[in-house]
C-alpha cells in the first residue's frame, strides 16, 4: 500500500511538473523574443479583403480604393486584417515570451498575383507548394540568398481539397517561406496562426489544435534560441524587456520591425 502511495505521488509529481513546464516562457519574464514576420498577399486576396472591409460597420475605408485617412484602401485593410491575427497571436505567445513584429511590406502586395484570371496551377498540383517555392526562388535571388521569414497568402479561384493549404519552406537554418492559400477571412485566419506556429516548429496543425505539447514547445523554444538574439538580424532580436505587441489601434510606436542584413 506504501508503494503503491508513494507511486502515486511520484506521477502526480511528474504530471504537476510537465503541466508546469508548458506554461512556462521560452525565457524568464523580463526578456522578449521579437521575430520579424514579412507579409505578403497576392493581388486577388488583397482585393477580396478590401471589398469585404468595405462593407464593414464603421469602416475605415470610403470606397474600395481609399480610406479615410487618404490612404490606399488596400493598405488600411489588409493591414488591418493581418493585424488583427497577428495580435491575437501576440495574446497566445505572450506567455512563451515570444511577439511577433508584422513587417507590412506596401509595395509587396502589389507584386504578386497569380497567372492571369485563371491559373491551371489550381486543379492541376497543389497551388500553394508551386507558388511558394516559385516565391522562395524569387526572395532567395533578390536577397542574395539572405531570407527573413516571410508569411505570403496566395488564392484560387478554386480549390481541390485534396491539395494543402500550407506549405513551409526552409533557407538555410532559420529562414522560412511561408505560404497558405485563402480560404475565406474567418477559415484562413485560423490557417495563419497553424502556419506561422509551423514555421517555427515544423508541426502541423499545432495552433488548429488549441494546445501546444510539451514537445511542440520544446521546438518552438529551440528556433528562437537558435535564431534570435541580443544583436538584431533579419528574423528579429532578444529584448531585455518584456513586451506585448499589439495592431488593432495603431501600429506600436514603441517597437519597429528589425530588418538588417545578418
Amino acid at each position: 500500500m506504501i508503494l503503491i502511495i508513494f507511486f502515486l505521488k511520484i506521477v502526480e509529481s511528474a504530471i504537476a511538473n510537465d503541466i508546469f513546464r508548458q506554461t512556462q516562457g521560452c525565457l524568464d519574464d523580463s526578456k522578449t523574443y521579437i521575430v520579424n514576420i514579412h507579409s505578403h498577399i497576392q493581388n486577388e486576396v488583397k482585393d477580396s479583403i478590401v471589398s469585404l472591409a468595405s462593407k464593414l460597420p464603421h469602416s475605415p475605408l470610403i470606397d474600395e480604393i481609399q480610406g479615410i485617412t487618404g490612404e490606399k484602401a488596400s493598405i488600411i485593410a489588409t493591414r488591418s486584417y493581418l493585424g488583427t491575427i497577428i495580435e491575437e497571436m501576440n495574446f497566445d505567445l505572450d506567455k512563451y515570451n515570444i511577439q511577433l513584429s508584422l513587417v507590412f511590406e506596401n509595395l509587396e502586395i502589389d507584386q504578386i498575383s497569380a497567372n492571369g484570371a485563371y491559373d491551371p496551377s489550381c486543379e492541376l498540383e497543389s497551388p500553394v507548394r508551386e507558388r511558394t517555392a516559385n516565391a522562395y526562388s524569387s526572395f532567395a535571388s533578390k536577397l542574395n540568398n539572405t531570407i527573413g521569414i516571410h508569411l505570403i497568402i496566395f488564392g484560387c479561384i478554386y480549390r481541390n481539397l485534396e491539395f494543402d493549404l500550407i506549405h513551409v519552406m526552409s533557407n538555410q537554418s532559420c529562414g522560412r517561406i511561408t505560404g497558405v492559400m485563402w480560404d475565406g477571412s474567418i477559415n484562413t485566419g485560423t490557417l495563419i496562426k497553424s502556419a506561422i506556429i509551423e514555421t517555427f516548429t515544423g508541426i502541423k496543425d499545432a495552433y488548429a489544435k488549441g494546445f501546444l505539447s510539451l514537445a511542440d514547445k520544446n521546438m518552438l523554444c529551440g528556433f528562437f534560441e537558435k535564431c534570435i538574439g541580443i544583436t538584431p538580424t533579419i528574423h528579429g532580436q532578444l529584448l531585455n524587456a518584456k513586451r506585448l505587441i499589439r495592431y488593432t489601434e495603431d501600429f506600436p510606436a514603441d517597437v519597429r520591425p528589425i530588418d538588417k542584413e545578418l
